[in-house]
Protein backbone atom coordinates (compact mmCIF):
# COMPACT_ATOMS: atom_id res chain seq x y z
CA UNK A 1 0.00 0.00 0.00
CA UNK A 2 2.89 2.74 0.89
CA UNK A 3 4.23 1.66 -2.60
CA UNK A 4 0.90 2.52 -4.39
CA UNK A 5 1.07 6.22 -1.77
CA UNK A 6 4.52 6.56 -2.83
CA UNK A 7 3.82 6.43 -6.28
CA UNK A 8 1.42 8.73 -6.26
CA UNK A 9 2.95 11.59 -4.31
CA UNK A 10 5.78 11.22 -7.38
CA UNK A 11 3.46 11.45 -9.86
CA UNK A 12 2.26 14.90 -7.87
CA UNK A 13 5.63 16.70 -8.08
CA UNK A 14 6.06 15.64 -11.89
CA UNK A 15 2.70 16.87 -13.20
CA UNK A 16 1.55 20.25 -12.02
CA UNK A 17 -1.79 20.43 -11.14
CA UNK A 18 -1.71 23.79 -13.16
CA UNK A 19 -0.58 21.73 -16.20
CA UNK A 20 -3.65 19.34 -16.38
CA UNK A 21 -6.44 20.97 -18.26
CA UNK A 22 -9.37 18.51 -18.78
CA UNK A 23 -7.86 15.78 -17.31
CA UNK A 24 -4.82 16.06 -19.82
CA UNK A 25 -1.29 16.88 -19.49
CA UNK A 26 -0.38 20.17 -21.29
CA UNK A 27 2.48 19.75 -23.29
CA UNK A 28 6.13 21.12 -21.30
CA UNK A 29 7.55 24.08 -22.99
CA UNK A 30 10.74 22.01 -23.86
CA UNK A 31 8.76 19.53 -25.97
CA UNK A 32 6.87 22.34 -27.46
CA UNK A 33 10.42 24.63 -28.24
CA UNK A 34 11.22 21.05 -30.10
CA UNK A 35 7.99 20.79 -31.90
CA UNK A 36 8.78 23.98 -33.20
CA UNK A 37 12.08 22.90 -34.28
CA UNK A 38 11.38 19.87 -36.23
CA UNK A 39 8.55 22.16 -37.81
CA UNK A 40 10.80 24.84 -38.89
CA UNK A 41 12.86 22.24 -40.51
CA UNK A 42 9.89 20.09 -42.10
CA UNK A 43 8.88 23.75 -43.57
CA UNK A 44 12.29 24.95 -44.41
CA UNK A 45 12.94 22.68 -47.84
CA UNK A 46 9.59 23.67 -49.04
CA UNK A 47 10.15 27.23 -49.31
CA UNK A 48 13.73 26.68 -50.69
CA UNK A 49 12.30 24.87 -53.15
CA UNK A 50 10.19 27.59 -53.85
CA UNK A 51 12.66 30.40 -54.00
CA UNK A 52 14.87 28.25 -56.38
CA UNK A 53 11.96 27.78 -59.10
CA UNK A 54 11.16 31.36 -58.46
CA UNK A 55 14.73 32.09 -59.21
CA UNK A 56 14.82 29.65 -62.14
CA UNK A 57 11.76 31.14 -63.80
CA UNK A 58 12.62 34.36 -63.16
CA UNK A 59 16.20 35.15 -62.72
CA UNK A 60 17.67 36.07 -59.32
CA UNK A 61 15.87 38.81 -57.56
CA UNK A 62 18.13 41.64 -56.99
CA UNK A 63 15.94 42.57 -53.35
CA UNK A 64 15.67 38.88 -52.89
CA UNK A 65 15.64 39.31 -48.91
CA UNK A 66 12.51 41.93 -49.41
CA UNK A 67 10.52 39.34 -51.16
CA UNK A 68 11.49 36.00 -49.10
CA UNK A 69 10.42 37.17 -45.67
CA UNK A 70 7.03 37.28 -46.27
CA UNK A 71 6.78 34.25 -48.66
CA UNK A 72 8.43 32.45 -46.09
CA UNK A 73 6.30 33.59 -43.52
CA UNK A 74 2.76 33.01 -45.80
CA UNK A 75 4.20 29.31 -46.45
CA UNK A 76 4.64 28.57 -42.75
CA UNK A 77 1.75 29.87 -41.90
CA UNK A 78 -0.47 28.06 -44.81
CA UNK A 79 1.32 24.71 -43.74
CA UNK A 80 0.75 25.15 -40.17
CA UNK A 81 -2.95 26.27 -40.65
CA UNK A 82 -3.40 23.53 -43.28
CA UNK A 83 -1.76 20.37 -41.39
CA UNK A 84 -3.15 21.62 -37.71
CA UNK A 85 -6.63 22.13 -39.02
CA UNK A 86 -6.65 18.69 -40.87
CA UNK A 87 -4.85 16.35 -38.70
CA UNK A 88 -4.74 18.90 -35.44
CA UNK A 89 -0.91 18.50 -35.56
CA UNK A 90 2.41 19.24 -37.39
CA UNK A 91 5.09 17.08 -37.71
CA UNK A 92 6.60 18.61 -34.65
CA UNK A 93 3.65 17.25 -32.55
CA UNK A 94 3.39 14.15 -34.15
CA UNK A 95 7.20 13.65 -33.09
CA UNK A 96 6.35 14.47 -29.82
CA UNK A 97 2.65 13.21 -29.28
CA UNK A 98 1.00 16.06 -28.57
CA UNK A 99 -2.20 17.90 -30.16
CA UNK A 100 -3.91 21.19 -30.49
CA UNK A 101 -7.33 21.07 -28.82
CA UNK A 102 -9.84 24.47 -27.72
CA UNK A 103 -9.84 25.37 -24.05
CA UNK A 104 -13.06 22.58 -23.72
CA UNK A 105 -10.54 19.57 -25.01
CA UNK A 106 -12.21 19.34 -28.25
CA UNK A 107 -11.35 19.95 -31.76
CA UNK A 108 -10.88 23.95 -32.15
CA UNK A 109 -12.81 25.54 -34.92
CA UNK A 110 -11.32 26.59 -38.55
CA UNK A 111 -11.25 29.76 -37.41
CA UNK A 112 -9.39 28.92 -33.86
CA UNK A 113 -6.39 27.28 -35.99
CA UNK A 114 -6.75 30.30 -38.34
CA UNK A 115 -5.69 32.34 -35.87
CA UNK A 116 -3.33 30.18 -34.18
CA UNK A 117 -1.65 29.94 -37.57
CA UNK A 118 -1.45 33.49 -38.09
CA UNK A 119 -0.01 34.75 -34.72
CA UNK A 120 2.45 32.39 -35.59
CA UNK A 121 4.31 34.99 -37.36
CA UNK A 122 4.13 37.30 -34.42
CA UNK A 123 7.77 38.04 -33.26
CA UNK A 124 8.94 36.11 -30.67
CA UNK A 125 5.90 33.84 -30.30
CA UNK A 126 8.16 30.87 -30.50
CA UNK A 127 9.80 31.70 -27.67
CA UNK A 128 7.21 32.86 -25.87
CA UNK A 129 6.21 29.54 -24.18
CA UNK A 130 9.68 28.72 -22.79
CA UNK A 131 8.68 30.26 -19.25
CA UNK A 132 5.13 28.17 -19.47
CA UNK A 133 3.12 25.61 -20.96
CA UNK A 134 1.29 28.36 -23.10
CA UNK A 135 2.23 30.59 -25.88
CA UNK A 136 0.83 33.96 -27.31
CA UNK A 137 -0.70 31.73 -30.52
CA UNK A 138 -2.35 29.75 -27.61
CA UNK A 139 -3.71 32.39 -25.63
CA UNK A 140 -4.66 34.80 -28.23
CA UNK A 141 -6.49 31.27 -30.26
CA UNK A 142 -7.98 30.10 -27.27
CA UNK A 143 -5.85 26.61 -27.82
CA UNK A 144 -3.78 24.68 -26.31
CA UNK A 145 -1.18 21.88 -26.53
CA UNK A 146 -1.52 18.87 -25.05
CA UNK A 147 -0.30 15.10 -24.62
CA UNK A 148 -1.91 12.53 -27.14
CA UNK A 149 -3.54 9.58 -24.99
Amino acid sequence: MSEILDSDVQVEKIIKPESIRDGRVMASSSDRFLGHLIDMLCVFPIFLSYVFLMEYLFGEIEEGEFFRQPIWFGIYVLLMFLVENFFLKTPGKIARNTIVVNYDGNRPTTSSILIRSLCRIIPFDSMSFLGSTSGWHDTISKTYVVYKD
